[in-house]
């Protein structure tokens, strides 16, 4: 019984240290949210995103803009522009991490980088 006694104390420790761990390093945990952007600002601003290609995926007229969709870890999806060239695998892409800004309800993405 005594050697029982030595391994809780070490074990409750690795446990604690393994959930703290986990949850920081999360994928969920890792997206960011649209509500810490000021709609009112014009600074640029990076978050991490998932693509939702599925809800549409649009070249805009002359193909010189993109549109497409992204929803943020509380579940809003809101609609990104852009006018710099997409980086290849795109489409394929589950996590993007965009910088820019929000005109209005479209968030105008300045740079798009694939995670």
């Amino acid at each position: 019984m005594k050697r029982f006694q030595k391994f809780i104390l070490p074990g409750l420790l690795f446990g604690l240290v393994f959930i703290i761990y986990y949850s920081y390093f999360s994928p969920q945990r890792g997206l960011g949210s649209f509500n810490d952007i000021d709609p009112d600002s014009h600074a640029q601003k990076e978050i991490k995103v998932k693509l939702l290609i599925q809800d549409g995926f649009e070249k805009g007229s002359g193909g010189a803009k993109f549109l497409f969709y992204v929803q943020d870890r509380n579940g809003r999806k809101v609609m990104v522009e852009t006018s710099k060239a997409l980086p290849s695998g795109f489409e394929q892409a589950e996590f993007i991490t965009l910088v820019g800004h929000f005109h209005q309800e479209i968030f105008e993405a300045a740079e798009v980088i694939i995670e």
